[in-house]
């Protein structure tokens, strides 16, 4: 039985996220058991965005439907309301998936702000 899918599509691994318009960050997930569809079989999914070097900035957030937005948003994206807050350096940001029955399935990424 094949396992969750989940796949951060923005921003790309190693970015450089150098104003909050580029912040639109977010997950494609789906359960292959029941489709190939962003959101076929998943309960949640949920981000954080942990700061892993200049700073001690933490974020989490749960989209409970497609799409899924580290930051909320209905047929786009939103952008942070926390660019100020967070300080230059390396940040890791995850995306976990949560589906009935399943275990549940993560993916990461690192990116940085300049």
């Amino acid at each position: 039985m094949p396992g969750l899918f989940v796949q951060i599509t923005v921003p790309a691994n190693g970015a450089t996220v150098p104003g909050p318009g580029q912040t639109r960050f977010a997950a494609i997930a789906y359960d292959p058991a029941v489709g190939a569809t962003d959101g076929a079989g998943i309960t949640s999914v949920d981000f954080t965005i942990v700061q892993l070097s200049g700073g001690s900035y933490s974020y989490s957030h749960t989209e409970n439907g497609a799409p899924y937005c580290a930051f909320g948003g209905t047929s786009s994206c939103s952008m942070t309301p926390d660019w100020s807050s967070m300080a230059p350096g390396t940040y890791r940001l995850t995306a976990t998936v949560h589906a009935p029955g399943k275990p549940s399935v993560s993916d990461s990424v690192t990116f940085t702000k300049p």
